[in-house]
């Protein structure tokens, strides 16, 4: 390979400095781990708690390769490893600690299962950067991997051992994979193949993350044929490369689903009590449905659901659709200002930065946007509630976890945007050099 003049300076200068942004990530996580760990951060525990708390128990009572019907298996596969190479996979419950020896044997595990999601943290800022460095180039992929590393809410939930990080990670891949099929030419058969395969392991991976994942990755894929169809690029043979992603997705991932429906009837039973959780904080109180009371003691409480009939079954498809169009706004105007903490004027630019990407990318810009809309939709439905933790009605409305996916792709639509800054000066610069000659 013959590199350009200054090119290789160029790449090695970029990939220096993202080494830099890792170490700075990676510092300020492990601030926030030791500030959680000591009480000092207001309202949280040096325990995991919650979700985390049922990934880390499951982790330790769940043997490889992790199936469960109460979780997807990819958290607490790397749980499991997490305690079986660096802590006590017989000590992860607080509850079962009868001692104070026993008490710190598990707020250890709990240490090593923050380090831990710190890895998953730099993973998924890694994915970002790779991914940006295909839609948007050098400059762009630095800004959305400074972005992501000075985050403050990323740092929290980064070492909270929560699932968002590898979630976010799969998505990336998926969307990093695809983007490469877009480019490389149908004569380099082994190159493309070679993306597919990837993409359909970052949509299983994810998938085995979150179940709905199936979904997410299958949209991902329609909305890159959609995208080449546009810009009247839609091959057969991608055509077929496309189905082949989303067959091999499912069936990569068809293991835990046997699994799921040999145990309990239901391929996605994990997906069962998140829909039980949303529905009593949406119907808290009202006939048929358990009380506020009941709801804050336990909020998986009442008759079992399922994700369609929670959805479907008590909503009209009016009421659904508008619900999803609100969630998706409400994301990304009240969720995700939010999420950029004290940098929440970016958003203002995002839209800004969306257009620059369509001119700079067109159709692979769309794309790109449109990722970003697929992977908040599984949450998009939930986003407009108000939960019941308190005897009075929450005013801020949901977790903001849940409106994670919107910050690696408002990175990612930001970074376009520079690219696309970057595009037109180096024209202008181009155009007024040849003016001058």
């Amino acid at each position: 390979m013959t590199w350009p003049p200054g090119e290789k300076a160029l790449w090695a200068a970029t990939l220096a400095a993202f080494a830099a942004l890792l170490v700075f990530a990676g510092m300020r996580r492990v601030e926030m781990m030791d500030a959680v760990v000591t009480g000092q951060i207001e309202m949280v525990t040096p325990q995991l708690s919650g979700d985390a708390a049922s990934y880390a128990r499951l982790a330790s009572e769940t043997p490889f390769p992790c199936f469960s019907t109460e979780r997807e298996p990819g958290i607490l596969l790397v749980g499991r490893i997490a305690l079986v190479l660096a802590g006590d996979p017989e000590a992860a419950v607080l509850a079962n600690a009868h001692d104070e020896a026993g008490r710190r044997r598990v707020l250890d595990n709990f240490l090593v299962l923050r380090r831990w999601s710190l890895a998953l943290s730099l993973l998924a800022m890694t994915a970002l950067f790779g991914t940006a460095l295909l839609v948007a180039g050098r400059c762009g992929a630095l800004v959305a991997a400074l972005l992501w590393a000075d985050n403050l809410w990323l740092s929290v939930y980064g070492v909270g051992f929560l699932r968002e990080d590898l979630a976010a990670t799969f998505v990336l891949g998926t969307v990093a994979a695809l983007v490469g099929l877009w480019r490389v030419p149908a004569e380099r058969t082994r190159l493309r193949f070679a993306l597919a395969a990837a993409a359909a392991l970052c949509g299983a991976g994810l998938a085995l993350t979150r179940l709905e994942g199936l979904g997410s990755t299958t949209l991902l894929v329609l909305a890159w044929i959609g995208a080449r169809a546009a810009s009247r690029q839609l091959t057969r043979r991608n055509a077929l490369l496309a189905a082949s992603i989303v067959a091999a997705t499912w069936l990569l991932a068809s293991p835990y689903l046997i699994f799921n429906s040999s145990k309990t009837g239901s391929a996605l039973h994990p997906m069962q009590a998140h829909a039980r959780f949303w529905r009593n904080h949406e119907f808290a109180g009202r006939p048929g449905f358990p009380t506020r009371a009941e709801v804050i003691r336990n909020s998986y409480c009442g008759e079992p659901t399922t994700p369609f009939h929670y959805v479907f079954g008590l909503h009209s498809l009016p009421a659904v659709a508008g619900r999803y169009v609100a969630g998706l706004w409400t994301g990304f105007t009240r969720y995700l200002p939010r999420l950029l903490a004290d940098r929440d004027w970016l958003v203002w630019l995002v839209p800004f930065a969306v257009l620059a990407l369509g001119w700079r990318r067109r159709w692979e810009g769309a794309f790109a946007v449109a990722a970003g809309i697929v992977a908040l939709l599984p949450f998009a439905f939930i986003l407009t509630l108000d939960t019941v933790l308190t005897p009075e009605p929450m005013a801020t409305g949901v977790e903001p976890r849940f409106a994670l996916p919107t910050l690696p792709f408002a990175f990612l639509w930001l970074a376009g945007g520079i690219g696309a800054a970057v595009e037109w000066l180096k024209r202008r610069r181009s155009a007024a050099e040849g003016l001058t000659n």
